[in-house]
This record gives structure tokens, C-alpha cells and sequence, in this order.
């Protein structure tokens, strides 16, 4: 209102040029946000591809009765279609878990979804099968997500 009635003192018989100026100036910032919109969204479609390749690769390659533990818990019980187990804060509990839970068959640690500390090096640190792989990097030497068979 600001804007009119300052144009409206200017040119007092131009209501309709500051109606149309106006007009123009949120049709302009209108379309500045649905392009800035647009963008993020189309930057954003693959920012989860390997956790929906995973759960994909999961749901092909697990029994239906196999739990997963992962932090990326909405994307594989999406993708997968299988139970799964989310990370405790420590390794120290998972540890318990696995005593009592003989279906938790599968570990799967990403950046793209923080995992506790400690998930990073527990595959290696108890010989787990790595059997399923994403990389940042065509070398594949910079791991998204990994998946690991728990033997």
C-alpha cells in the first residue's frame, strides 16, 4: 500500500498506472520464486537415490522375514517393504540386540542419512560382508551407503 499511495501522491490521475505498476512488480517476484522453487525441487529429486536404490536392491535381494538395521528408516520400509531396526546410540546396545533378534540380517550405514558414530566402523570391526555399495565418485573410492550381510 505503501508503494500506491506514494505513487498516488506523485501522479494523483494515474490510480490505474499504479495499480498496473504494482501489479507488474509482485508479478516479477512471483515468477523470481517459482523458478527459485523449481530449481531447489529438481536439485533435491536425486538427493536420496541411493537410499531408494538400496531399499529396491533390499527388497529384491532379502526374505521378507529379514530385518534391516539402518537410520534411513522411512526410505527403506518404503522401498523395501521390510522391518527395520533403527541404530541405538551405541554399539554396545546393538550388540544386545543382535543376541536377541536373530532376523536383524542386514546393516546399512550411509552419509546421507547420519548414523551414530559408531556404525562407521562396526562392519569392519565384526566382519560383516559388505554386499551392496554406492559411491560419490565414478573411482568408488567415496562410499554413499553400504550395505552389509550380518553372517
Amino acid at each position: 500500500m505503501k508503494i500506491y499511495n506514494f505513487i498516488n501522491k506523485k501522479y494523483p490521475n494515474h490510480k490505474i498506472f499504479a495499480i498496473l505498476l504494482i501489479l507488474l512488480f509482485l508479478g516479477y517476484v512471483g515468477y523470481v520464486q517459482i523458478v527459485s522453487a523449481d530449481n531447489l525441487t529438481k536439485s533435491r529429486v536425486a538427493s536420496y537415490a541411493e537410499i531408494k536404490q538400496a531399499g529396491l536392491w533390499l527388497k529384491q535381494n532379502t526374505l521378507p522375514s529379514e530385518i534391516i538395521a539402518t537410520q534411513s528408516i522411512h526410505h527403506i520400509v518404503y522401498y523395501a517393504d521390510r522391518e527395520i531396526q533403527l541404530f541405538p546410540e551405541t554399539a554396545e546396545e546393538f550388540d544386545e540386540l543382535l543376541k536377541k533378534n536373530q532376523e536383524i540380517n542386514y546393516f546399512m550405514v550411509s552419509i546421507v542419512q547420519n548414523s551414530p558414530p559408531w556404525t562407521y566402523t562396526y562392519p569392519q570391526e565384526n566382519n560383516f560382508t559388505p554386499v551392496e555399495a554406492y559411491f560419490a565418485d565414478i573411482q568408488q573410492t567415496q562410499p554413499l551407503l553400504v550395505i552389509y550381510r550380518i553372517d
